[in-house]
């Protein structure tokens, strides 16, 4: 028997090798298994197609992980006695989890002084822990610091009491325990299998030996030497793969074993074995044939080939200065460099391949130990690449492992897409472009077939959805089969979130948020009957009433730490006390409950609001009035959805043996999802994994209660590793995450999501890690492993290797960086390749898309990045926007031609004043359907109120305040039920002698104090309908804020505002301008008002509404006009609009419709302040405007409906005319005009070339349009 070593640069070539041996040298019974030793799934699923192929049938072909077939191999040399006297055990990281906890827990428990001396870094780590990390917060990575230059300076001054007998095992203890044992059965499970001799050491009471005379520090090994040994004294000692080479080596003499062995094993796929289990499999190739596969990408060796470096012999071969020395990785093996290739002595090797292939390299280095001192037969199957392309360029320069100094140049032609380097905006948009250009290969290429492209991503969870976006729903036509692999159980099925979400309810806060998250589940919809237009009102009622979180005011106390001192405000925002309102509402909009003190607590008695013992109650209940006839099923749901909540989070608060615990998951399924064949199956599966959690603790007759909110981790964790869709080639494009060895050999490799942040990924160490303090050969390391996949898929892509990664930021279009494996091929290509006309070569092969799907760039045919989705393939007039130069006449013909179609008869008054407060934004709006993006939409408020936060705030306070005064004051009922005329009088008459332009502060006239009263009662009301801040803060943010709108409510009933009496009025000119006016008060005024100061905006909107008044009016009466009241700082100032003829007025409003029909027709460039005011209020904007007027003084003094200047103005973004025609000093003033102001940043797309003849357009418009609308004379 002996060992086989192959190597090639191909993987296909490799796996040929290994089917025609096992058809050349078939098994001695058909009964019999062929073992293959892959490294996961996708790469079996890849050896059954091939070799299924190859051979016509695949059968008793047995494919597993190496460490499970070290184990049956192990099982197979032993016999049943002695395996039943001394288990083989894998200790894995779930084998030592719960022994670890018990240990754990019994050194937190022992009082002897000794005990707690010798682990006084775990006590310390367990201590931190539990002060930094809340049971209802994402646990941090503590570190256990210790000093290794004074370590009895730091074991003295250590915060943790090592003369206390004992520690209590609280709820924060035993989280703290189980969280640690998780992370120390980890690092143990590595120790086992990549520091054998330091476990085999300890496990026998002494230290690890040393390494090169290089001990591991003292203050981190000797506690985890005494752990280990404790624990593996309390499994009983087991035999585990570390200890094994001695026993195999004494079993393999006797001949007799060799029956009960397989006849061969194959290894293939495997770019990196642990040196434990090569060791170990080189021992078994004494009696089975070990056959070994390496994808090696070159034919020269390259096992000390280091980045940037000659070639290294006195530490990473372990030579010159310590030639006597044995390596410790493989203790039984001397070290020896004869066959070391002459190619090295002069050279550095290959630039990529030193940086990227660390993982091979140490691989291929241990493999080489073994050549000499075993029967080593090796074949070399290595096959030069073809150069075609710029991707087989550089495979052919690794397999000739050639230095940049001996490369040539290689000629690149503007066709060559072997590699490509794709810049886009967002994830949605890397899914889009890679969807295109899969289109587009497959139309240049009719022999590329789907199952030939692999799609691999650093984050396939985060990618997924937006892959099943773009591929799952296009049209039959160019529709693309797709499966996706590697995403766990916990992102595969929203089901694993809720239930995960509701196992944590003891912890949970009940925001508003997260219980309507958790309601948007299907599963949860489905069980309890909502639908989405359900889940929208609830959504409504829920910031409606003001909940925010909290099942009612003693759970809010808790949460918060604080007594519960039988208060009703700490019930106000809470769940309970939402939905009694709602419920109270429901059965009568009039009826309040009072809370009043009894012998025996609190108790409810009914009121109606207008009871005076309402009016003088504190605490109080009062409706929420807006459910009515059907929707009471759907709040009666929503109450037995929250109930159930409840009782579940009171069922699993508390601490409970493991036994108990085991038993929810039924429980909690029943109560919250449908009881389906599918999740069924998907309860047992989940019951399945928490039975094997928590099977553990009942082995070892773990009693000890704990809390839930220490095992759901576990659970958590496991639902994440598990891997349930592996749909690996199937036929179809994979979409796949980065595991070892998945880049097998595909036509068309793709990556995408490589940003500079997201890969290589780097993993963090504990502190306590002593692997990082002794760093060897064949060690596993996550950046490593990452760059090593980066180079195996530049050598597996046969055709196409496509990288993708976000170039610019979505938000302000700043540049965003790749991974730094992408700069690594970059700067390697530049150095390489070369262009015909001498632009960079990387210029060549990058493409940047632009971020919206419906550019126009993106449907040019010849376009490298065209795009084949036609649904945003745009209409021609909505085309124009998103290229330049723009063509004004072409957009009047498109629109003329849509006005034929569908004429417009009638425009309202609100849309002309929105049209004219930014008509770009109008346009956009209503003629491209942009949105304008309100972060505050559907937005679910979880913090209650403290303040106002902001100008908008206030503004919505006191407008809110202003018109419950008003109402409140105008139409609550005074005994008859009458308005109360006398206050009415009152208030005329104490501010019949104010000044008609400001106010000050409030005089203490009976009107006013009539209105105090008000708002007193409305203070009372907002409080108990949670609008305001419980407590004192209440009281303060009233007082300070109610001024503002009682000063305005008393002026509007100085003045008799007929408040909520309006309308309606019709303009007739063509077409129909109509809309809605408030009554005139006695005195003929037409009122208007606002909290906000009168600004440019509400300008506009009062002076379009003036002039539709004036032109609607049915006589002309001088004494009607419109009156407007706003706020100025503190004080309320009148502005009354000037007076116009109604023939005026119908001329202006003419106008006003003519600029509108222009704007509607085309964008018009909107431009404001850096502080987002209208351009036109900056002082440098008249000095500009009184320059045009000099210089351009037709366009400015005419009427713009001639039809000169209205083809003037159509044209003028594509005319070069009027620009040229200034002088210098003029354009040169416009430029610098122009720099102050900005477009909305929603809509500068509209205009990409944004310069001088856009902003002379907006003075044009301003000019013949704005200008009255915001300068008129009150």
């Amino acid at each position: 028997m002996s060992f086989h070593l192959y190597y090639s640069n191909h993987l296909d070539t490799l796996q040929y090798i290994a089917g025609y041996i096992t058809k050349v040298d078939p098994q001695d019974s058909p009964f019999d298994r062929e073992y293959f030793l892959v490294q996961n799934f996708g790469m079996a699923r890849w050896m059954q197609i091939k070799l299924a192929k190859q051979l016509g049938i695949l059968t008793q072909a047995e494919f597993l992980l190496p460490s499970k077939m070290l184990i049956n191999l192990l099982e197979r040399i032993f016999t049943k006695e002695e395996l039943e006297a001394h288990p083989i055990e894998r200790l894995s990281k779930d084998d030592l989890f719960w022994p670890l906890v018990k240990i754990l827990q019994e050194i937190v428990e022992d009082p002897a002084e000794e005990i707690h001396e010798q682990y006084q870094p775990i006590l310390q780590y367990l201590e931190k822990y539990q002060q930094q990390s809340p049971s209802h917060k994402i646990h941090p990575d503590i570190s256990i610091d210790i000093n290794f230059e004074n370590e009895r300076e730091t074991h003295e001054q250590s915060q943790f009491d090592t003369t206390s007998k004992s520690h209590p095992l609280n709820d924060g203890m035993k989280r703290a325990i189980l969280h640690l044992s998780a992370e120390l059965a980890a690092i143990f499970d590595k120790y086992i299998v990549y520091r054998s001799q330091w476990i085999n050491a300890w496990s026998q009471g002494e230290l690890a030996p040393p390494y090169f005379d290089e001990s591991l520090p003292p203050a981190l090994e000797k506690w985890q030497a005494s752990l280990f040994e404790r624990l593996y004294n309390s499994l009983g000692r087991p035999r585990h793969l570390g200890m094994m080479h001695p026993l195999i080596e004494q079993k393999l003499t006797d001949p007799s074993i060799k029956a009960h062995l397989p006849k061969r094993i194959f290894i293939i796929g495997l770019n990196s074995l642990p040196p434990l289990f090569l060791g170990l499999i080189v021992q078994f190739s004494k009696m089975i044939d070990i056959h070994l596969f390496f994808n090696n990408p070159s034919q020269y060796y390259w096992g000390d080939l280091i980045k940037g470096e000659a070639p290294q012999f006195n530490y990473y071969n372990f030579f010159t200065q310590l030639q006597s020395q044995i390596d410790p990785l493989s203790p039984h093996l001397p070290v020896s460099i004869d066959q070391l290739d002459e190619h090295w002595q002069n050279s550095y090797g290959h630039p990529l391949l030193a940086s990227l292939g660390r993982v091979g390299r140490d691989h291929l280095h241990l493999l080489q130990q073994y050549d000499g001192t075993l029967e080593l037969n090796v074949t070399e199957a290595f096959s030069e690449p073809e150069v075609k392309h710029l991707l087989s360029k550089i495979q052919n320069e690794i397999y000739h492992l050639r230095p940049l100094k001996e490369s040539e140049k290689f000629p690149l032609t503007p066709d060559d897409r072997s590699i490509q380097l794709h810049i886009n905006y967002s994830p949605m948009r890397e899914v889009e472009a890679l969807y295109n250009q899969i289109l587009r290969e497959l139309d240049h290429n009719p022999d590329l077939s789907l199952e030939e492209i692999v799609v691999m991503t650093p984050n396939i969870e985060e990618y997924a959805p937006f892959i099943d976006a773009i591929f799952g729903s296009a049209p039959k036509e160019r529709y693309l089969p797709y499966s996706i692999s590697d995403i766990s159980l916990k992102e595969s099925d929203t089901i694993f979130s809720a239930l995960l979400q509701i196992l944590t309810l003891p912890e949970s806060a009940f925001k508003a948020s997260d219980l309507l998250t958790l309601l948007q589940l299907p599963e949860i919809m489905e069980k309890f009957q909502f639908s989405e237009s359900d889940i929208a009102l609830i959504q409504f009622w829920i910031s409606d009433v003001n909940i925010k979180q909290a099942i009612d005011g003693l759970h809010l106390t808790e949460e918060l730490a604080l007594p519960y001192d039988n208060q009703f405000e700490w019930d106000i925002n809470t769940w309970r006390w939402g939905l009694q309102r709602m419920l109270l509402g429901y059965g009568s909009t009039r009826t309040a409950l009072l809370f009043e003190q009894g012998e025996h607590g609190f108790y409810s008695r009914a009121s109606d609001l207008n009871d005076p013992d309402f009016q003088t109650a504190n605490q109080a209940l009062i409706p929420y009035p807006y459910v009515e006839g059907k929707n009471a099923e759907i709040l009666g749901r929503l109450c037995h959805l929250i109930d159930l909540l409840i009782e579940t989070r009171d069922s699993l608060s508390g601490e409970k043996r493991v036994a108990e615990w085991l038993l929810i998951l039924p429980e909690i399924w029943q109560r919250f999802f449908t009881l389906s064949t599918t999740n069924q199956d998907k309860l047992h599966f989940t019951q399945k994994i928490w039975h094997n959690i928590l099977s553990g603790a009942r082995a070892l007759d773990y009693s000890t209660p704990l809390p839930l909110n220490a095992l759901v981790p576990l659970l958590e964790q496991k639902l994440l590793e598990e891997k349930p869709e592996q749909n690996f080639i199937q036929g179809k494009i994979t979409f796949c995450s980065f595991i070892p060895m998945r880049t097998i050999p595909f036509k068309m490799v793709a990556m995408i999501g490589m940003n500079q942040a997201d890969f290589p990924k780097t993993a963090i160490h504990h502190s306590f890690d002593l692997m990082q303090y002794q760093r060897m050969r064949g060690d596993r390391q996550r950046s490593s492993d990452d760059r090593y996949l980066f180079l195996e898929a530049i050598l597996s892509a046969k055709e196409i290797l496509y990288l993708s990664y976000i170039g610019r930021s979505i938000q302000d279009n700043s540049e965003c960086f790749p991974s730094l494996l992408i700069d690594e091929l970059m700067r390697y290509i530049d150095q390489i390749a070369i262009t015909e006309n001498g632009i960079s070569p990387t210029k060549n092969i990058t493409f940047e898309h632009p971020m919206a799907p419906y550019n126009e760039a993106l449907f040019n045919p010849q376009s490298p990045i065209q795009s084949f989705q036609s649904e945003w393939s745009l209409s021609r007039d909505i085309k124009s926007f998103y290229h330049a130069p723009y063509s004004y006449p072409m957009l009047l013909e498109s629109y003329q031609k849509s006005q034929a179609l569908t004429p417009l008869t009638e425009i309202s008054l609100h849309t002309l004043i929105k049209f004219y407060q930014d008509p770009t934004q109008y346009f956009a709006e209503h003629r491209l359907t942009i949105p304008t993006y309100n972060s505050r939409a559907n937005n679910i408020e979880d913090d209650e109120i403290f303040a106002i936060q902001n100008h908008l705030e206030l503004y919505q306070f006191n407008r809110r305040v202003t018109n419950d005064l008003l109402r409140e004051a105008l139409y609550r009922p005074q005994n008859s039920g009458a308005l109360d005329t006398d206050f009415l009088f009152q208030m005329e008459q104490s501010l019949s002698t104010n000044d008609t332009r400001s106010s000050g502060s409030l005089t203490q006239s009976p009107s006013t104090q009539s209105l105090a009263t008000f708002a007193k009662q409305l203070f009372k009301r907002y409080r108990l309908e949670g609008s305001l801040p419980k407590f004192a803060y209440g009281d303060l943010l009233w007082e300070e804020k109610q001024t503002l709108p009682l000063l305005l409510a008393s002026k509007l009933l100085s003045v008799q505002y007929p408040y909520g009496q309006w309308r309606s009025e019709r303009y007739q000119r063509g077409i129909t301008l109509y809309g809605q006016l408030p009554e005139l008060t006695p005195d003929g005024l037409l009122i208007m008002w606002d909290v906000g100061e009168f600004n440019e905006r509400r300008k506009i909107a009062a002076a379009i509404t003036n002039l539709f008044f004036h032109a609607t009016k049915e006589c002309d009466r001088l004494h009607e006009n419109l009156l407007y009241f706003s706020r100025k700082g503190d004080l309320i100032e009148e502005h009354p609009l000037p007076y116009y003829p109604q023939a005026d007025a119908a001329k202006l409003l003419n106008h006003l419709i003519d600029g509108f029909l222009y704007g509607v027709s085309a964008p018009i460039p909107y431009y404001y302040t850096q502080d987002y005011k209208p351009a036109f209020s900056h002082p440098s904007f008249t000095e500009m405007l009184e320059a045009l007027q000099a210089d351009l003084p037709h366009l400015l003094t005419e009427e713009i409906e001639s039809n000169e200047l209205a083809q003037t103005f159509v044209t003028l973004l594509q005319d070069e005319h009027y620009i040229n025609s200034l002088p210098t000093a003029t354009r040169n003033l416009l430029n610098r005009v122009k720099s102050s102001f900005t477009i909305q940043s929603s809509f500068e797309r509209l205009f990409p070339d944004n310069g001088a003849k856009e902003m002379l357009a907006f003075f044009l418009f301003y000019y013949h349009y704005l200008r009255e609308l915001v300068t008129y004379e009150s």
